[in-house]
């Protein structure tokens, strides 16, 4: 169902923000084949360098579209995006 491009290993850090610090709480955006994909930096449960979290949307949609989307699906997950500011990828 997902394109090639969206599947791990690929999607593993590879969309959250360019950052060395991987400064938790910024988020990039990044729309790929017909997907809108929201990335961050998470420690939220594994607190090494490296941990990060996506969501993914079909279609094109804004980063506060994919936000409530995502905490009307998974409200038990909210405290763990929905915080995140837009930042460049």
């Amino acid at each position: 169902m997902l394109p090639a491009r969206l599947r791990p290993p690929q999607l593993d850090g590879q969309l959250a923000p360019s950052d060395r610090t991987q400064q938790e709480g910024r988020a990039c955006v990044h729309h790929i084949d017909g997907w809108t994909v929201v990335a961050w930096w998470d420690r939220g449960v594994d607190k090494r360098m490296g941990g990060n979290s996506a969501l993914l949307m079909r279609g094109t949609h804004s980063m506060p579209e994919v936000l409530a989307a995502a905490g009307a699906h998974f409200p038990e997950l909210l405290l763990r995006f929905a915080g995140l500011v837009e930042a460049s990828p």
